[in-house]
């Protein structure tokens, strides 16, 4: 099956399951698993094995053995934060957006004026059940599958999703990624979102739409995600709106902006790991909690006069799997790029697809330059339909796109 042979080959067959403690199989959760074995059954042999030269050097092999513990400690530490805190604070915010936010009653609101629109569920091949929302128009054939950005539920989207339904005449389907919302389990990485865009086409394909006849629009984040889905469904048109040449590179961007919650977090592994490693030595009684949550917020205050924790971001994006290549093998035949020049959460100089793309395919490449003047993140973030004559050349374009080889 195309899905299964794509996935083996850019993912190196990597284990998945459908839930949150997944990690404990997965490539970093594999590192946590064994770094707690280490730590309950090996450090006092690989202390015991290099005790001759400790002894050369005069150094005790209980002070090696606890550095042993504390750094397994430390790394099993850090997967379960990756987990449990960076993915839903900076890979993909929309997880608290959607609990903190009224979406249940958004959508409620919306389906109840808009009678062609309607929840769908779409089971990934991991068994995840991704909560959709389907907004169809009479007589049309083509699909457009939205793939959001990252803190954005779908339920925030509505209102654009239907007037870009009415106006480019296709049917809309958008579903929120796993974790986000009603939809189950959890992301582990980027391929998660990967997963998830594919079971939405194959959805379409086994309802009787042709490929030919979908394409994706993906801003932000989604347009990481669409261009991996392109090199698996080669006849489906894509949009990348607003998005970056590589999620290493926005981390770079952006990470500096969360120095500070970065620094913390990072100081709270180090210092807990110390404190559990020291609560099962001969030192426990002098690993009290006040003197850990002490050392914390010590720690975390020295880490936030430095850039080491904004650093440390961008290079552990790709180690735990959450790097996206967002321009390699692009097919200027069957894509458009919407980028903006002013904008400030992913500037095209450092961060942004667009200028990457244009020096590598020229003229070649099919691209709207937009240009409404916001402030701060507006510009990334503001809905393509509430510009008039912006939205109309966008409209043009990707009608033009859509119908090109038809």
């Amino acid at each position: 099956m195309r899905i299964q042979e794509i996935k083996q080959q850019e993912w190196c067959g990597m284990t998945q399951t459908s839930t949150m403690f997944s990690f404990l199989l997965n490539r970093e959760g594999l590192v946590a698993l064994t770094s707690m074995a280490g730590m309950l059954y090996g450090c006092d042999y690989m202390t015991s094995a290099v005790a001759p030269s400790l002894a050369m050097f005069e150094v005790p092999t209980q002070v090696v053995t606890m550095g042993l513990c504390w750094l397994t400690v430390t790394a099993s530490l850090f997967s379960l934060v990756k987990t449990a805190f960076i993915t839903p604070t900076m890979f993909l915010p929309a997880i608290l957006v959607a609990k903190v936010t009224e979406c249940d009653k958004l959508r409620e609101d919306f389906i109840e004026k808009e009678p062609t629109a309607a929840t769908v569920y779409v089971t990934t091949p991991d068994g995840v059940t991704l909560d959709a929302i389907e907004i169809t128009q009479p007589h049309a054939e083509r699909w457009a599958i939205w793939l959001n950005a990252n803190g954005v539920p779908y339920e925030h989207n509505l209102n654009s999703l239907s007037v870009y339904s009415k106006a480019l005449n296709v049917n809309v389907i958008s579903c929120n990624y796993r974790g986000v919302g009603r939809s189950t389990s959890w992301p582990l990485g980027f391929y998660h979102l990967v997963e998830d865009g594919a079971a939405v086409i194959e959805h379409l394909l086994k309802n009787g739409v042709d490929e030919d006849k979908i394409h994706l629009h993906g801003h932000s984040l989604g347009g990481g995600t669409l261009v991996t889905l392109h090199r698996m469904y080669p006849q489906i048109k894509v949009i990348q709106d607003r998005s970056f040449r590589s999620m290493k590179a926005a981390a770079a961007v952006v990470a500096p902006l969360m120095k500070n919650p970065l620094s913390y977090a990072l100081a709270f592994v180090m210092t807990f790991g110390l404190y559990l490693t020291l609560r099962f030595s001969p030192y426990a009684e002098q690993a009290t909690f006040l003197r850990f949550v002490v050392a914390t917020l010590a720690l975390g205050y020295a880490l936030c006069q430095t850039t080491l924790a904004s650093e440390i971001a961008p290079k552990a994006i790709a180690h735990y799997g959450w790097d996206i290549d967002a321009v390699s093998g692009w097919n200027v035949k069957r894509g458009l790029v919407l980028y903006h020049p002013n904008d400030e959460m992913l500037p095209p100089h450092l961060s942004g697809s667009y200028p990457v793309l244009e020096e590598e395919h020229g003229d070649t490449l099919n691209s709207i330059k937009l240009s409404h003047r916001g402030e701060g993140m507006a510009c990334h973030m503001y809905p393509l339909h509430t510009q008039g004559e912006e939205w109309a050349r966008v409209v043009g374009a990707i009608r033009r796109l859509m119908h090109e080889d038809s």
